[in-house]
């Protein structure tokens, strides 16, 4: 009798487990900072046994992080792959603003996908039940 309590519980504890989605929208190249902090530091914080999906969508000014060789810029690519290799971690940019910014594909960093657009990825994660974070 105890032991089908106890995997009752297990059971229940697991139905009742909500896995950890989150989308992080980038829109603005100055803000990439906070964006990296709140991701980063939501794969850290996550338990063993959590399950979680975090993904930062770059659109907007963010995109152009990778147009450029200033110092910050390639601090925030390093730290863009540092993201990327993260597990639980996708890092994915919009090939829209790419276009208007004049930004090549082959400029992102090795593990950074495009999307379409990104205001559309985002729509497509909240109606998954994805949580929405803008730094």
């Amino acid at each position: 009798m105890g032991r089908i309590i106890l995997v009752g519980l297990l059971f229940i504890s697991t139905l009742l487990a909500k896995d950890i989605n989150v989308v992080v929208f980038l829109t603005d190249k100055a803000k990439f900072d906070n964006a990296f902090l709140v991701t980063s530091g939501l794969q850290k914080t996550l338990q063993k046994d959590e399950k979680a999906d975090i993904e930062l969508v770059l659109g907007g000014s963010s995109v152009e992080v990778f147009a450029s060789k200033s110092k910050k810029d390639l601090d925030m690519q390093e730290k863009i792959k540092a993201l990327v290799t993260m597990p639980n971690v996708r890092v994915v940019a919009c090939s829209g603003a790419m276009k208007r910014s004049g930004i090549d594909k082959s400029w992102l960093s090795t593990g950074v996908k495009t999307v379409k657009a990104a205001p559309r990825e985002v729509v497509l994660k909240q109606l998954d039940g994805y949580a929405l974070l803008q730094p």
